[in-house]
């Protein structure tokens, strides 16, 4: 079909073919945007999965409640507040052209409770959900995946307290989001790029099984 337009009428139609090339345009910037900012949050979260084992090691209860509260007096409170320049990359600025005095002062400051409105704590809010805890264990296995007895500890050693099907039902709904599959009892890690978008029943099965044990083990 082939539409005669009249040289107003091109120019009215030659504006919404803009518009729509414009928006077009903002879309997939707004996209690129947000996969960049997913992959930022990702990073965040698999380092964030990793730290209470690490602090495990050096013997912290990281089931305890307050955590940072007790790395902050095992470290001292300065050290704790240095903690919070060094990543906001304010170390160098705040301590230049500053005395040693008026340093201790300002780290005296900071170190006072609440109500000073200068107290700096970590953000427990931020602590990662299982789900992304299993989805690191399983980007740390790689080829070799890992079975859900091994995930389970990985995420007890987080100081988390949870359910025993927990991990089970976790990867069995990452398995439908295609995140994840399964080879035998072994649970393997799905990058983003090799994802089916329609997600995807645990491999094996071409529907969920019977028998949720196998989740379990």
């Amino acid at each position: 079909m082939v539409v005669k337009l009249r040289e107003h009428e091109k120019a009215a139609v030659f504006s919404i073919l803009v518009r729509q090339l414009e928006a077009q345009e903002l879309k997939a910037a707004a996209e690129r945007e947000i996969a960049a900012a997913n992959e930022r949050v990702a990073a965040a979260q698999a380092i964030m999965a990793n730290v209470r084992p690490a602090l495990a090691v050096f013997g912290f209860d990281t089931g305890a409640g307050k955590l940072w509260d007790i790395v902050k007096e095992a470290i001292g409170v300065e050290r704790y507040n240095t903690a919070f320049e060094v990543a906001k990359g304010e170390q160098n600025e705040s301590r230049t052209g500053a005395s040693g005095e008026s340093q201790q002062s300002k780290t005296e400051d900071t170190g006072k409770g609440e109500g000073s409105g200068h107290s700096r704590n970590v953000d427990e809010s931020h602590t990662p959900k299982i789900k992304d805890i299993v989805l690191e264990r399983l980007r740390q296995a790689g080829d070799a995946g890992a079975r859900a007895s091994e995930i389970k500890e990985f995420v007890s050693a987080q100081g988390i307290e949870m359910h025993e099907k927990t991990v089970g039902m976790t990867l069995y709904r990452l398995s439908n989001e295609g995140s994840v599959h399964r080879e035998g009892r072994t649970w393997v890690f799905i990058p983003e790029s090799e994802r089916d978008d329609r997600g995807l029943v645990a491999e094996g099965t071409s529907e969920p099984s019977s028998s949720a044990t196998s989740f379990f083990e």
